[in-house]
């Protein structure tokens, strides 16, 4: 329901506002992520309530949470540092050089127990640190998590 002096916004309003299409926003609403609108039919509002939470929904997505697992965390159900196993006691990746031969040198860094990188050592001057980060998420985001 509306709280005293919240704005009300119509869903070209709220679209424009959050930067998503009017198909996102319903698209939210059918994946439980987004409340519905207050009202009925063309008397239908969104409220300040529903423009916090798609600024919610883009910084989860922007740190790589799934929409399949947003719901989840919403209801606090699970945290974002369950869906990707990050725990507060992070332990200094061991690192190693394993070399078949001369010109194949691999390093590898353990970076969590189950969690190995592996890299050819005349690469790790040429990576992108950021772009490999944003690929990994994706590949894991559409193994990772299905309900």
């Amino acid at each position: 329901k509306k709280e005293k002096g919240e704005s009300m916004y119509s869903i070209d309003k709220l679209s424009e506002m959050c930067g998503v299409t009017r198909r996102t926003v319903r698209y939210y609403i059918q994946r439980g992520l987004l409340p519905p609108p207050e009202g009925k039919l063309k008397g239908a509002y969104y409220t300040d309530m529903h423009v916090k939470r798609l600024e919610e929904i883009k910084k989860l997505s922007e740190e790589g949470v799934p929409l399949n697992m947003m719901k989840d965390v919403f209801e606090k159900k699970v945290t974002i540092q369950e869906i990707f196993g990050i725990f507060k006691e992070k332990k200094t990746p061991e690192f190693k050089e394993e070399s078949q031969d001369s010109e194949n040198i691999w390093i590898h860094l353990e970076l969590e127990e189950g969690i190995e990188f592996h890299l050819r050592k005349d690469k790790a001057d040429k990576i992108n640190l950021k772009k490999l980060t944003n690929d990994m998420q994706n590949k894991l985001r559409r193994c990772y998590y299905v309900k």
